[in-house]
Parts: C-alpha cells; sequence; structure tokens
C-alpha cells in the first residue's frame, strides 16, 4: 500500500488538538509566572530567617521584633508567650542572660501556600551560647515556624522551639 504525502499548504495544517496544546505549552506562560512568584516568596523567607538570627546574634531587638507579627505565638521549651510585648520581654531576658551568642541555621525547608500569602517553615538550629566568663556551651534543635506575607514584608506569626541537644564544649587540645 503507498501513502500519499501531501505536498504543498494544506488548510488544516497548524490545526488541531495537538497544536492547540502545543500552542497552549509554548506560547502561554502563567505557570512560569506563578513559579516565579513562588521562588521569590520562598527566597523572601528564608532571608527573614536570616534577618532574625543576625539581629538576635548582634542583640538587635528592634530587628528581632521586626521578624514577627504583633499577634504572634511562640511555644518554646520555657512556656508559651504571645503577642508583642510579652515576644519583646521574652527577648530581652535572652539577650540579658546570654550576652554572646551564635547560631546558624540549615535543613531549612518552606513550603509557601497556594496564594502565596503564608507558608510552612522549618530550620534546624545550631546555637552557641556564653556567658560573661563561663565557659561556652552549645544548644541544636528546630524552629517550626508559620509565617505571613503583610503589606509586602513575610513575618513570623507561629514560632515552635524544640531544642533537642545541648552541652559544653571539650577543651581543643592539639587542633590549631
Amino acid at each position: 500500500m503507498t501513502v500519499s504525502v501531501p505536498t504543498g499548504f494544506l488548510p488544516s495544517a497548524f490545526s488541531g488538538p495537538a497544536w492547540d496544546q502545543a500552542r497552549q505549552l509554548v506560547l502561554c506562560r502563567p505557570h512560569e509566572d506563578e513559579r516565579m512568584q513562588a521562588i521569590s516568596a520562598e527566597l523572601a523567607v528564608r532571608n527573614l530567617l536570616h534577618r532574625y538570627v543576625y539581629a538576635l546574634d548582634c542583640s538587635d531587638i528592634e530587628g528581632v521584633m521586626a521578624s514577627f507579627t504583633a499577634d504572634c505565638v511562640m511555644n518554646s521549651p520555657t512556656g508559651t508567650v504571645s503577642g508583642t510585648a510579652a515576644i519583646r520581654t521574652h527577648y530581652e531576658q535572652v539577650l540579658a542572660d546570654m550576652p554572646t551568642r551564635f547560631h546558624l541555621l540549615t535543613n531549612t525547608a518552606v513550603r509557601i501556600s497556594a496564594d502565596l500569602r503564608s507558608a510552612e517553615v522549618s530550620s534546624y538550629f545550631f546555637a552557641v551560647r556564653q556567658k560573661g566568663g563561663e565557659p561556652p556551651h552549645f544548644l541544636g534543635g528546630l524552629f517550626a515556624d508559620q509565617v505571613v506575607e503583610r503589606d509586602g514584608e513575610w513575618k513570623i506569626c507561629t514560632r515552635s522551639i524544640a531544642v533537642d541537644v545541648g552541652g559544653g564544649f571539650a577543651p581543643a587540645v592539639g587542633l590549631l
């Protein structure tokens, strides 16, 4: 059997379901825009966490407070606090108790909501802390946050802190 392949222009060329689907994929890019917005939101959330840690380690109470919503609730091993005044008091006490501290965040996972206005975030933290004149000690655990975007800024609205490991450091003999 011989198949006849037409030559020249076909009135139905570039039409039909396959061509319609191809045009949707190639010519229309709303999904790409949504992905870029989600990536931008995720980067903004990660930046929020880093600004918080830098502010905390620099004893910048205003920078720390700028990371939280006015109605934030924070659960930690020391208890639950909510609202600006209680959270400020908590961090003022943290800064007074441990004047020297250094935090590392790692394994940060961010899940942005479909409407790009909120997210769930978790990060492992490792902190070295030192009271004046005492040997340094360390803590490690997890921050589990709910964050929201309000007026173009991402803020923590719920934070849960788990401390899973802690202790002192052994003397560093022969390492340097």
